[in-house]
């Protein structure tokens, strides 16, 4: 009886999970028609997150699915009902790697505007450092990868991968000709 609860309650749950991702796919792609107006100086993660996301979306939906159906098969065994509920578990777990993986795609950026570097990463706010107020540009090698450490005069910072930045907008400011009586 608590077996064949749970494994409608996990079923409903999948089907929830799937129409509230569909549901949500559409409202964003509807609430975003700029896409052909891209920020010229934005740097969004590599592309290769998206394909990581969509590998980790169709493995888990389809584990979850199969653990799903193991559970609803009448002719399975009393021995093969935990491993579908711990398939159907973990399928679910994976789709929600994956929908990490594609909101950090979508999230984090870094862009070069004229007058300031703008940063957003995974879990901190946007933050705004104009040109003006950089106090140090620090480079570290972490891990075979180059960083780029940006400190603003009020302690505002961030840190990026150096081949996120957009240098041309900063390069620009920093060698434009100084203004007259400054």
């Amino acid at each position: 009886m608590t077996s064949d609860l749970l494994a409608t309650l996990l079923r409903l749950l999948l089907s929830l999970l799937v129409t509230l991702g569909i549901v949500g796919v559409t409202a964003h792609m509807v609430r975003r028609p700029r896409i052909h107006r891209r920020h010229p100086g934005r740097r969004l993660l590599p592309r290769w997150l998206t394909v990581l996301a969509v590998v980790f979306l169709l493995l888990g939906g389809f584990l979850a699915v199969g653990g799903t159906v193991l559970l609803q098969d009448p002719a399975a065994s009393a021995e093969d009902r935990p491993d579908g509920l711990g398939m159907t578990l973990a399928g679910m777990g994976i789709v929600l790697g994956g929908l990490i993986f594609q909101w950090m795609r979508m999230v984090v950026f870094l862009e070069s505007r004229e007058d300031a570097f703008v940063h957003r990463g995974v879990f901190s706010p946007t933050t705004v450092i104009p040109y003006r107020d950089i106090t140090a540009l620090d480079t570290t090698h972490e891990k075979g990868a180059v960083q780029v450490k940006v400190t603003s005069r009020h302690g505002a910072y961030f840190t990026a991968a150096h081949a996120m930045f957009d240098w041309a907008p900063f390069e620009r400011w920093r060698d434009r000709p100084a203004a007259p009586g400054g």
